[in-house]
């Protein structure tokens, strides 16, 4: 309240007896008021929005400072990330937008190369389109792509979002060439993913900490034809398993089993070339917990 407070207050001062218009959508908002000017629908809107007064017009917010710079230099692109929202466990498809350009296709520019990073421990590649490193908890994943409109969807990147370090990451366009020409001006604009589903236990998140909490954390490839590689981490000693469970719980296949298991990240390789294809479930059974995770097998 107190930040709507201080941008209609500043919005009194600086928009007397001028006119707002709005190009962008929101969601939601109503009217706002201070006695004199009436600013309608959500602050967004107004923030971004283009301020006029006789002949003068003044650029506000992202859009028209890029639409401004477009304009200038005959040649240019807007290319973003967008805000997405996604429950842990799911696959989540990310696009790389070309939102507006000027005098593109007029250019030599026709394929276009990105590198897109993010936090390595919410977000795995699915499948291998593009190719993929990962330094610590940063991953890169570097996107190539063909334009063939002035806007559009230019590449869809899809992801597994999983549990890990934070609740959100930064999705961040780290570079972005067109490669056959640099008279494009470019303008990029980051995105970042939220995941839901997230347990609350008070004021703690139950995430997969650096300090080791336990977790089924993937299996790849999935879906797997013959053999696949199951990742996951540890937090305690004891009895622990790996096993197969079909659709209605029945145990279809014991992959692995340890009498004294010892806290840390482990891997091993399963060999699942006698189960029909279908979609089951992983479980990971410790002492005192049972993690699942779906699993796919197609031949």
């Amino acid at each position: 309240m107190k930040l709507l407070f201080l941008l209609l207050l500043s919005c009194s001062v600086v928009c007397s007896g001028q006119t707002i218009n709005r190009s962008v959508m929101g969601s939601g908002g109503g009217s706002s008021t201070n006695g004199t000017n009436t600013l309608r629908g959500t602050v967004s809107q107004t923030a971004i929005g283009r301020i006029a007064q006789s002949q003068a017009r003044h650029s506000v917010g992202f859009w028209y400072n890029a639409s401004q710079i477009i304009r200038s230099s005959g040649f240019g692109s807007v290319v973003v990330l967008p805000s997405v929202e996604v429950p842990i466990g799911q696959s989540v498809k990310v696009p790389l937008i070309l939102e507006q350009s000027s005098h593109l296709l007029e250019t030599s520019a026709r394929t276009f190369t990105a590198v897109i990073t993010f936090n390595a421990s919410l977000l795995e590649p699915a499948g291998s389109k593009y190719p993929y490193k990962r330094s610590g908890n940063k991953g890169e994943l570097t996107v190539t792509g063909t334009v063939s409109d002035t806007a559009g969807v230019l590449a869809e990147m899809e992801f597994t979002a999983k549990l890990g370090d934070a609740e959100s990451t930064p999705l961040t366009i780290q570079s972005f060439l067109w490669n056959e020409t640099n008279r494009v001006k470019i303008i990029t604009k980051n995105g970042d993913l939220h995941l839901t589903g997230i347990c609350e236990a008070g004021d703690t998140s139950r995430l997969i900490k650096r300090s080791g909490a336990a977790a089924l954390i993937r299996a790849y490839p999935n879906p797997a034809v013959n053999v696949s590689t199951i990742e996951y981490q540890l937090s305690e000693r004891g009895l622990t398993s790996v096993y197969l469970v079909d659709a209605q719980g029945k145990t279809l296949a014991s992959l692995y089993q340890t009498d004294n298991a010892m806290p840390g990240h482990f891997s091993f390789d399963a060999d699942v070339q006698l189960i029909p294809s279908g979609s089951y479930f992983l479980i990971l059974k410790t002492p005192n917990e049972i993690f699942s995770k779906r699993f796919m097998i197609e031949r």
